[in-house]
C-alpha cells in the first residue's frame, strides 16, 4: 500500500471549491494511516514545478480539476513516474469522470488507500515557442479552434458540465471557421474548419463526447469540424453529448499515429492548457502513467478495450 504521499492542491480550482472540499479528504487519508505533504499552488504552472521536485514521495494526488491534473503531469518523468491519484474537484473533470473516480471524501480516501492501478495512455504536442522547439503532455486531448474559445467564455460558480455548455453557447454566435490544415499520417486535408481535435479519451468539455472512436492503443482520435452555420452546430448539442457525431457528415472522425495541426488564425490547447501556437504535431507517447483507479473491466483513459 502506498503510505506517503504529496498533495499538490490548486486553491482556486473549480470557482474556489477546491479550498473548501480539500479538508475533508485531507482528514479521511489521514484517519486511513496515510501520511501526507500539502502543497498549495500559488500561479497558474506551479503544479508542474512542485511535481518535478517530489522526490522521495510513494504518491501525488493531483487536486483540482483537468488543468491541476495537466499540470502535474507534464511535471513527473513518465518513464519513471510515481503513482499519481485524482482529487477531482476542479470545473472540469473529464479525465477523472471518464475513469470513474468518485468525489465523496470517504470513498475517494477508501480508494486512495487500496490504490488499484490502471496505467494510462499519455498525448504528446510537440511545438515551437520563443524560437525553441517545446513539449506538452495531455491525458485527454489537444485541440485548435472552439475548443480553445470556449474556454474564454466559461462562467464561474455553476456546476461544470453546465458551465462548459454555457461557454459553448457563448462562443458559437462570435467564433468564425478558419482555414486549417490537418495531416494525418501522411494524408492532408485542407479547408475552412471550426475544429480542429485530437483526444485519447472519449470526452472533454464537461461531459461532451468530441471523440466517441477513441482506441485505446498507439492512436489518436481525430475530430475534424467543417465551417457550417450556427444554427447547424446548434441543432448538433444533444448528438455531441450522446456520442452521435460521427454520423453529421460534416463532422470527420478518423484515427491516426501522427497528426499535425496547422491554423494561423488560431492556438493549441492540451487539456484546457494554452500553448500559443499554431502548428503542432501531435503523438501517444510509449510510456503508460500509474493512475489509482478501479481496473475491473475499464481500459486506460476510459475508453473500453477494442
Amino acid at each position: 500500500m502506498t503510505r506517503r504521499w504529496l498533495a499538490i492542491v490548486n486553491p482556486v480550482a473549480g470557482a474556489g471549491r477546491t479550498r473548501r472540499r480539500y479538508g475533508a479528504l485531507h482528514e479521511a487519508m489521514v484517519a486511513r494511516g496515510l501520511r501526507i505533504e500539502v502543497v498549495h499552488t500559488q500561479y497558474a504552472g506551479d503544479a508542474t514545478h512542485l511535481a518535478r521536485d517530489a522526490h522521495g514521495f510513494d504518491g501525488v494526488l493531483a487536486v483540482g480539476g483537468d488543468g491541476t491534473l495537466n499540470e502535474v503531469l507534464n511535471g513527473l518523468r513518465v518513464d519513471n513516474a510515481p503513482l499519481l491519484a485524482i482529487a477531482p474537484l476542479g470545473t472540469g473533470n473529464d479525465f477523472a469522470r471518464r475513469l470513474g473516480l468518485p468525489t465523496e471524501p470517504h470513498r475517494l480516501a477508501d480508494l486512495i488507500v487500496r490504490a488499484p492501478v490502471q496505467r494510462v495512455r499519455i498525448g504528446e504536442v510537440v511545438f515551437e515557442k520563443g524560437g525553441a522547439q517545446r513539449t506538452h503532455r495531455f491525458l485527454n486531448g489537444a485541440g485548435m479552434g472552439l475548443d480553445a474559445a470556449v474556454l474564454d467564455c466559461l462562467p464561474r460558480g455553476i456546476p461544470p458540465a453546465l458551465a462548459y455548455l454555457v461557454g459553448t453557447l457563448r462562443a458559437l454566435p462570435r467564433f468564425r471557421a478558419q482555414e486549417a490544415t490537418a495531416e494525418l499520417d501522411g494524408q492532408t486535408l485542407r479547408g475552412r474548419h471550426l475544429l480542429l481535435y485530437a483526444g485519447l479519451g472519449t470526452h472533454a468539455g464537461g461531459g461532451m463526447c468530441l471523440t466517441p472512436h477513441a482506441t485505446n492503443d498507439d492512436r489518436l482520435a481525430v475530430t475534424l469540424i467543417s465551417e457550417v452555420p450556427v444554427w447547424r452546430l446548434l441543432g448538433a448539442l444533444p448528438a455531441l453529448y450522446q456520442g452521435r457525431i460521427g454520423r453529421l457528415p460534416w463532422i470527420t472522425c478518423v484515427t491516426a499515429r501522427q497528426v499535425h495541426f496547422e491554423a494561423p488564425g488560431w492556438g493549441i490547447e492540451a487539456d484546457g492548457q494554452r500553448l500559443g501556437a499554431h502548428r503542432a504535431t501531435l503523438r501517444v507517447l510509449p510510456w503508460r502513467l500509474p493512475i489509482v483507479a478501479e481496473n475491473d473491466g475499464e481500459a486506460d483513459n476510459g475508453v473500453l478495450p477494442s
